[in-house]
Formats: structure tokens, sequence, C-alpha cells
């Protein structure tokens, strides 16, 4: 689906892991290594990505019937969706349009999710989560190659009736052509954070949305744009 800029053109998995404790007898031994089993456990909860129970570890080599990434040649605005080359493009060729390329088999409500990024060409990339790919409703956070970020609310295909929720610049945010970030969300209830390379950036409050689809995005501001995206990820939040 293509937005016109502040509109879109419009596709995500993961392996469980299990924390478990062995049962014993209640000696001074054992219950010293129960306790240190706990503050390691506790330890991982309590840093980036906060959870230890990953829902989605897809390495976007290809599709899969159990995410059903959008697959798509070309829209209306010259953008596309295609695996190639063992990852995952995501084009738009339209000034003025993003393109947003859906997950449409996933749900999330609160999650951490990330995906690595690299802008091959052109102008901007990122992310959408709690979306609802046929209304067009979801949040959309991105990233330039000028070091500046924005998380946007779109409410339906029009950018005109788009929010701004939260934007900044931080030279830590080198999207030079070719090079590889990992950027991320953590969204639990109203609480969004914001993420570069595993380091907070910022956090935003808003309860609009509290569940629905992830993406993935490419943004031609000015310049037509190719983005590569690889290893997309989400971990269960409580």
């Amino acid at each position: 689906m293509a937005l016109a800029l502040l509109v879109i053109a419009v596709s995500i998995g993961l392996p469980l892991l299990f924390a478990y404790q062995r049962n014993g007898h209640l000696t001074a031994l054992h219950a010293t290594a129960t306790a240190q089993a706990n503050l390691t456990a506790t330890a991982v909860a309590s840093r980036y990505p906060f959870s230890n129970t990953i829902l989605l570890d897809n390495p976007l080599r290809g599709n899969n019937g159990r995410y059903n990434w959008m697959e798509t040649s070309t829209n209306t605005t010259g953008g596309s969706c295609a695996f190639m080359g063992s990852a995952y493009h995501v084009s738009e060729t339209q000034s003025g349009y993003f393109n947003t390329c859906f997950a449409q088999h996933l749900q999330f409500t609160n999650f951490t999710y990330e995906v690595e990024m690299n802008i091959s060409n052109g102008d901007a990339g990122g992310i959408v989560f709690r979306a609802d790919s046929t209304y067009t409703k979801f949040y959309y956070l991105r990233f330039d190659q000028n070091g500046v970020f924005s998380l946007r609310l779109y409410v339906d295909a029009t950018g005109a009736t788009s929010r701004l929720l939260k934007s900044g610049f931080s030279p830590a945010i080198a999207f030079s052509p070719n090079e590889t970030n990992t950027i991320a969300v953590v969204a639990r209830n109203e609480t969004i954070d914001l993420y570069l390379n595993q380091q907070f950036l910022t956090s935003v409050t808003d309860s609009t949305y509290n569940q629905g689809q992830i993406g993935v995005t490419a943004d031609d501001a000015t310049t037509p744009t190719d983005v590569i995206f690889t290893h997309a990820k989400v971990w269960k939040l409580p």
C-alpha cells in the first residue's frame, strides 16, 4: 500500500526459549543455585530485549506461509516487497511516498520487535507495528540517512491525518549506504520505547493502538529508495 508521505504502499516470526527450574532438596547448595538462577533470569528480563520468551526469529531469507510477508512486484507508486539474495527488499520510487510491507499472519500486543536494516539506496526506512493493514492504521518508526528519527501515528491512508508523536536527532544514527543497523521498538501497554543498535533513544506514551501486525518500510522523500531487511525478531512482554 502506498501513502502520500505523510501517505503508504504495503509484510514477520521466532523460536521459543524456555526457562525452567530443576527441583531438588532444600539444601544450602540447592538453595544457593536456585537463587543464582533466579537472579540471572531476572537480569536477562530487566535488560533489552526485556524478555526471554521469543515469539519470532525470522532471518527473512524467504517467505513462509506461517508469516505471509507481502510480496508485490510493483504497486501504483512504484513500490515493491520482494525476497532477493537471502534478504527482504522493500522499495519506493515515487517522491513523497513510503511503501510498507506487512507480515500479514502475525498479531502482537506487548512485545519487543527488532529488525536489521540497511538503506542501500535513497532516503529512509523503518518499521510499523500494532498495525491494521486493511484500514491503514499503525505506528511508524522512521530513520533517515541524516540521523533523524521519528514516530508517527497513522489512522488512515492519508498523511494529512497522521500525527507526529516524537522526533529527534542522534549522531549515533549513521545510515550510510550498505551499513546495517538494528532498529527496534519496545511496546508495553501505552508505553513505546525506541531503540537503535540496542541503545535507548526515547520514550512515548500513546494508547491509540494496543495490538496488531508488524511490518517494514522504504521511504522516498526525494529519491528512489531501496531498503534491505534481515533477522526480524519479536519477544513477548508480560
